[in-house]
This record gives structure tokens, sequence and C-alpha cells, in this order.
């Protein structure tokens, strides 16, 4: 069963506000309900000590908002951290896998013709091999 309190009429009623106040803050519509839930989220695991009206809304979700851009920030430094430079390949292997293509061509060029009309429908033109 739960206990939790339900939030007070007087909180859902600044439902609009606070997304609109989230939207500013972190320009991102998925972003922007993630921030609303947590507040909700924090709102309602929380024992209501005070008064919880615009002030103590706007200062959480702020609090929300800056907590999120900083997590989304050490993500990208861990993730460029451990990426790995892109390899890029070596010319001469580049000009050697340029060779083998033109010599694969002549070979399938050479061939007869419904032997060479196979293979280019099926591996040039991308024809399933009926």
């Amino acid at each position: 069963m739960n206990t939790q309190p339900l939030p007070s009429a007087d909180l859902l009623a600044h439902h609009a506000w606070v997304t609109a106040l989230a939207r500013s803050l972190v320009f991102d519509a998925e972003r922007v309900d993630d921030v609303v839930q947590e507040l909700w989220l924090q709102t309602l695991s929380r024992p209501a000590t005070g008064a919880r009206g615009g002030g103590w809304l706007n200062l959480s979700i702020r609090h929300i908002a800056a907590n999120l851009r900083r997590a989304e920030a050490r993500r990208r430094a861990r993730e460029f951290a451990a990426a790995r430079p892109e390899a890029l390949p070596d010319e001469r292997d580049i000009e050697e896998r340029a060779k083998l293509h033109r010599d694969l061509l002549d070979r399938v060029l050479a061939l007869d013709e419904h032997e060479r009309t196979a293979l280019l429908l099926r591996f040039y033109d991308d024809l399933p091999p009926r």
C-alpha cells in the first residue's frame, strides 16, 4: 500500500508554471519531462516541513536542472575520454583495395554472358538470388 501523501491541489496547480520554468532552463523536451518528474518525485518523497510555494519550487527545479546539466557534461566527458580515435586506413591499403576491386571486376567481365549477368545482377544491383 502506498503511504506517501499525495501532492496537494496547490502544488499541482503549479504544474504549468513548473513545466515552463523547466523548459526555459533545459531547452530539450525530453529533459523537461525528466526535470518535472524529478521535482514531483522529490516533492512526494520528502515530508513537507514548510510552505512549498513558488519560491521552493523555483529553487528546487533550478537545482534539478543544474544537476542534470552537470551529469550530462560528466557523461559526455567520460564518453570522450573513453572513445578511441577513429582509425583512418593507410593510403597504401586504399590503393591496394582499389586494385583488388578492379581485378575482381575485370575477372567478372571476362566471364561468359550468363555467369557475368548473374553476378552483376546479384552483387551490383542487389537483386535476390533467384
